[in-house]
């Protein structure tokens, strides 16, 4: 705990300043702090991550009760080494929510049936929104590196790895929901709760509006 309130402030480490942070259990002594995030209201995700079955099921132990953007940048499912991804299936936990970006461009939509068909009232939708919404495709500066923008899809120029979400700017979630519909992974109905009281459950504190942050972006050139 010393290096997070060394980092974000000890006395920010309360909800009311933190709600949610995302950890990468098998790194350092990870693990250790997730009880203790926990047990300040705070909760806790995982993702970005290598970190095996085990070591997934230990941080939901622990009270880990997310997982970060569900199939990207996370140890990828092996029929062996079922990874983060296998918790998705474990009867013997209390299964943790996870957020996807169901853009058809992070996740192929048969993986978004998969996750959804084995914990249905677990998923949440992410856009996963980068400062080039609702702008014209071109080539942007973000965070001191360039992105290409094209249509739905915005990608680092330097690799092409994706960099975030860019869907329709007046209404993302309403995109996402009918990406789910028209894909058959669920009902309409299921689509919304998706939006909205999935990332409303109590073990899941709602963000407020006021703690969002704007993005801004600069030197924009087509």
């Amino acid at each position: 705990m010393a290096d997070l309130e060394a980092c974000y402030g000890a006395e920010n480490m309360t909800p009311s300043a933190i709600r949610m942070i995302t950890v990468a259990p098998e790194l350092g002594a990870t693990a250790s702090v997730v009880a203790s995030l926990a047990s300040r209201g705070i909760v806790v995700a995982v993702g970005h991550s290598n970190a095996t079955y085990e070591e997934m099921v230990a941080a939901v132990q622990q009270g880990a009760t997310m997982i970060t953007h569900l199939f990207n940048a996370i140890s990828t499912l092996n029929h062996r080494a079922p990874g983060i991804l296998g918790v998705l299936g474990a009867q013997h936990l209390a299964r943790p929510y996870y957020g996807i970006i169901a853009d058809n461009v992070h996740v192929h939509p048969a993986m978004v049936g998969v996750a959804y068909r084995a914990h249905p009232d677990g998923l949440i939708l992410v856009s996963d929104a980068l400062c080039v919404l609702g702008m014209p495709d071109g080539e942007y500066q973000w965070n001191g590196k360039v992105v290409v923008k094209s249509g739905v899809k915005a990608t680092l120029k330097d690799g092409g790895t994706i960099a975030g979400g860019c869907i329709l700017p007046h209404s993302p979630i309403l995109y996402l929901c009918t990406f789910l519909t028209r894909t058959a992974v669920c009902r309409c109905s299921n689509a919304s709760s998706t939006s909205s009281t999935g990332p409303g459950r109590p073990s899941l504190p709602p963000f407020g509006r006021s703690r969002r942050r704007r993005r801004r972006c600069w030197g924009y050139r087509r």
